[in-house]
């Protein structure tokens, strides 16, 4: 996993400008992952690998209690082992490398903008003020929806983050929706915001 953790720290650092927010802490990840009951299924390709998803890539995220309605597109990573974000800060990138909304298992990563430098708010923006149980609705290419519940948002440093990267850009354990997108302090000498907030939701029948 060493490339992808040289990736978002590079990637999520950027020269956003948006006042700097404090980092949330809502619910708890570890515990609502493991409360969850899902059945075992096939295991889906790592976040490593170059095999295509099993299930319908993700063309929108719709989070009504945020306002969020947006397109998103299939990212990768650049020559320079840079993770690719849609240049729109109003659009959202999926990792397509690891699984897609509705595996059977796996983290599914969708990435965004919190801000830009000229632009203002992304579509990322409000994302550390989601609450617990909020929903998110992923429409795929098929025309299906999948929805998902928040379980728990939390704001981690970068630093802290590098050493966790295994377990939001993973391939295997019980299926999840992983949002991540900048906050906490913003040094624009330090490569820009300081942490990344992270948004877990787990499927809904």
């Amino acid at each position: 996993m060493s490339g992808i953790v040289l990736v978002t720290t590079a990637v999520l650092a950027t020269s956003e400008s948006w006042s700097s927010a404090p980092l949330p802490s809502v619910g708890d990840r570890e515990s609502a992952l493991a409360a969850y009951s899902a059945s075992p299924m096939p295991a889906m390709p790592s976040a490593q690998s170059s095999e295509p998803a099993e299930q319908p890539a993700p063309v929108r995220v719709k989070i009504p209690d945020l306002g969020i309605d947006a397109k998103v597109f299939p990212v990768g990573v650049t020559a320079d082992q840079a993770l690719e974000i849609p240049e729109d800060i109003s659009e959202v990138g999926w990792f397509k490398y690891g699984p897609a909304p509705g595996s059977s298992q796996g983290s599914s990563v969708l990435v965004a903008h919190r801000d830009g430098t000229s632009e203002g708010r992304g579509v990322f923006f409000p994302l550390d003020s989601v609450d617990e149980g909020t929903k998110v609705n992923v429409v795929t290419e098929s025309g299906s929806v999948v929805r998902y519940r928040v379980v728990s948002v939390e704001g981690i440093q970068k630093s802290t983050f590098d050493t966790e990267i295994e377990e939001f850009f993973t391939g295997s354990g019980k299926p999840r929706l992983t949002l991540i997108t900048c906050g906490g302090a913003y040094e624009e000498d330090n490569g820009g915001y300081q942490a990344n907030v992270v948004v877990t939701a787990v499927p809904v029948a």
